[in-house]
């Protein structure tokens, strides 16, 4: 009897360990695989209630908010090097005296929160910046006296770029007047296609293959309210982003209502499908010049991930699934359409893209040794050096600097992800600028 006791013991003792070992490859996994961002959950966690959110949470949160030391941020982008270019960068005059970007989400936005982050650096402009990681308490509504941190002797904000879910009236009371108020959509289906797998909504929200979404236990769930797992919104997310209830992803009236109030609101509306017109389009509006539009695409997905094989009838499925944001599309699509036609002639836009592109294909031959993903840039050969580079996620793509690039500001402002940018940006508010 006692050894069988020694061997249950024994066995006790294995499993235990084994489920320790299956518990650390699983915290493994979700950490590797960027299910849903870190800050994110600890976002989501505010959730009390009725209530939007929890202000103490809130409070807790902003009080742990880590920013980076000035030797930290000095590995970023040094204040010498950065010094000189801003000195020399040509001051135009501005048509907007501040732009504000709605980042949304999978559209190309961070490729746009980039250029206008890197303008803003180089014309020494104030940038409104989260009090809490990088984004302004998305997925909830914006709120300027929490959600933005307080910068001494600054009450009004020439940009913000970081993901927020829109609110008119509390955005205008930070930025200064005549801001130009900006976002991007996307067509809907391969919007959904890519948050589908980029936030693996297969195991965290449906439980399903996206060819089976539909079936999904989870879907009546899912049509009015978030994630049951994660509290993360799924459906129609441009629409989410630009502040359209949960409750009201079917309701046509208040869809149209969204649509007139951002049709007002914003300067302009760029389209991911035609990105570079886009971009054109934006330059003309804010009297900016092409050296300031040029990009390096930013959190972009591994191709070897990407599956284009769906029928019609999934794609009809999304489509009724996503109605809220296939109104916004194909309106604002549209739009952008009309304009380009009514303030360029053929030849005038082919002009100007065939100088963004020529533009663009010299910075990336004078800065870029190679794409990579992320685990190239932790490393251990790598990681001094490149660090900085690391893309968001495993699934996303960084760009690997030349030796003979690799201090130059321009370059590095090119290549910086949303995270260094951020991490910068935040301890140039506090700290200042390192010595």
């Amino acid at each position: 009897m006692r050894r069988i006791k020694q061997i249950l013991a024994i066995l006790i003792l294995l499993l235990v360990v084994d489920c320790a070992y299956l518990m650390y490859k699983y915290i493994e996994y979700r950490s590797n695989h960027n299910s849903f961002s870190s800050d994110l959950r600890q976002v989501l966690s505010l959730k009390a209630g009725a209530r939007p959110y929890d202000t103490q949470k809130l409070h807790d949160l902003v009080t742990k908010d880590v920013i980076a030391s000035p030797k930290q941020a000095k590995t970023i982008l040094d204040p010498a090097r950065l010094k000189t270019v801003i000195s020399f960068t040509e001051q135009r005059p501005q048509i907007a005296r501040g732009v504000l970007f709605l980042k949304t989400h999978k559209t190309g936005s961070s490729t746009i929160q980039n250029i206008i982050l890197r303008h803003a650096i180089l014309h020494n402009q104030t940038i409104a910046l989260p009090s809490y990681k990088a984004s302004f308490f998305w997925p909830y509504k914006f709120q300027a006296a929490t959600f933005v941190r307080r910068q001494p002797g600054i009450k009004r904000y020439q940009v913000l770029t970081h993901h927020a879910v829109f609110d008119e009236q509390e955005m205008k009371s930070i930025m200064v007047p005549d801001t130009a108020f900006i976002t991007i959509l996307r067509e809907p289906v391969s919007l959904f296609r890519s948050a589908y797998q980029y936030y693996h909504l297969d195991t965290f929200c449906f439980g399903t293959p996206i060819e089976q979404f539909r079936s999904s236990h989870n879907y009546e769930t899912l049509r009015f309210e978030k994630c049951p797992r994660t509290k993360m919104p799924v459906r129609s997310l441009q629409a989410h982003d630009l502040g359209l209830s949960a409750t009201d992803m079917e309701n046509e009236d208040k869809i149209r209502s969204l649509i007139s109030q951002i049709d007002r609101t914003m300067t302009l509306v760029l389209i991911t499908e035609l990105f570079d017109e886009s971009l054109i389009l934006l330059k003309k509006r804010l009297n900016w010049a092409t050296k300031d539009i040029v990009y390096f695409r930013q959190n972009a997905m591994q191709s070897s991930l990407k599956n284009n094989h769906y029928t019609d009838a999934e794609n009809a499925e999304i489509l009724e699934f996503n109605k809220a944001d296939q109104l916004l599309y194909d309106h604002f699509h549209a739009k952008l359409q009309r304009e380009l036609k009514a303030e360029f002639t053929t030849k005038q836009l082919e002009t100007e893209l065939a100088e963004l592109h020529a533009m663009h294909d010299k910075y990336y031959d004078n800065c870029v040794q190679q794409i990579a993903n992320a685990s190239y840039f932790m490393d251990e050969e790598n990681k001094r050096q490149y660090q900085v580079f690391r893309p968001y996620g495993q699934q996303t793509l960084g760009y690997v600097l030349k030796q003979e690039s690799l201090q130059n500001i321009e370059c590095r402002l090119l290549a910086l992800p949303e995270l260094a940018l951020t991490h910068y940006l935040k301890s140039i508010a506090v700290h200042g600028y390192p010595s």
